[in-house]
């Protein structure tokens, strides 16, 4: 028998040990074949876990405003509206080396000098060499490699030096240039954390409903986007607005 009690406590965020997500697809077009194939390579690898949409305000608006704000040297502002940016500054990096990773078909896999993100918990740690249990692990969902969330501290894995030269190398979506955001993030005092590159779905299953509209249910970890899932399986509008990642993952709008 359950039971539920009012806790004493503020529940933080993130303490959380997962969302439960309930979706209907509505007015589907397209190969059903692909879409099932699609299910199940979600279902069985994880997908990438980008931030979503969200983490930067609809159409980009909180974005635009961090960049407006970080032109001005970082002026004061409230104590919200300065963690909503600096979160939108950081999730445009991560996104770009998570990015980077798909492109080289090993966003899922662990490399030399990697960091290691136990999965179900916040446990780090090094890998500066990839070995038989390390690949058996990541393998099986274990462990996942981990991209930094940039900030001022001690890095943990070797390959942070390619991360920070992926960050400021010239790119078409370097808009606001990547260098600039890394140096601002610093110099406003941001710590270095880690965001897993892979999230894997909990309890994933889908149905074709009556109304061939389809029934997605899974959950998902705190921190990770329902968008982000969407995104690896079809193209979806939401608000007039098509959202894609298309097959290298990369966050286009149009």
């Amino acid at each position: 028998m359950l039971r539920v009690d009012r806790h004493l406590r503020k529940l933080k965020r993130g303490v959380h040990k997962a969302n439960r997500f309930v979706l209907f697809l509505r007015e589907l077009q397209g190969d059903k074949h692909d879409l099932l194939r699609r299910l199940e390579r979600v279902k069985a690898e994880g997908f990438p876990n980008y931030f979503g949409e969200q983490r930067f305000g609809r159409g980009g608006s909180s974005l635009e405003q961090a960049t407006a704000w970080m032109k001005t040297g970082g002026q004061k502002v409230s104590r919200a509206r300065r963690g909503t940016y600096l979160s939108a500054l950081r999730g445009v990096l991560f996104n770009r080396l998570l990015a980077q990773r798909v492109g080289q078909g090993n966003w899922n896999r662990v490399l030399n000098g990697d960091v290691c993100a136990l999965q179900g918990s916040r446990s780090l740690f090094g890998c500066e060499r990839v070995d038989d249990d390390i690949q058996r692990r990541a393998h099986s969902g274990d462990i996942h490699p981990a991209l930094p969330l940039w900030g001022k501290g001690r890095q943990i894995g070797s390959s942070e030096r390619v991360s920070e030269q992926a960050i400021s190398a010239p790119s078409e979506d370097a808009a606001p240039a990547c260098e600039e955001i890394r140096k601002f993030l610093e110099r406003m005092g941001m710590e270095l954390a880690y965001r897993p590159a892979r999230a894997l779905l909990g309890d994933f299953s889908w149905q074709f409903c009556d109304d061939d509209a389809l029934q997605l249910d899974f959950t998902l970890g705190p921190g990770c986007y329902a968008t982000s899932v969407l995104a690896e399986l079809m193209q979806y509008t939401d608000n007039k607005r098509v959202i894609d990642n298309g097959e290298d993952g990369q966050h286009r709008e149009s």
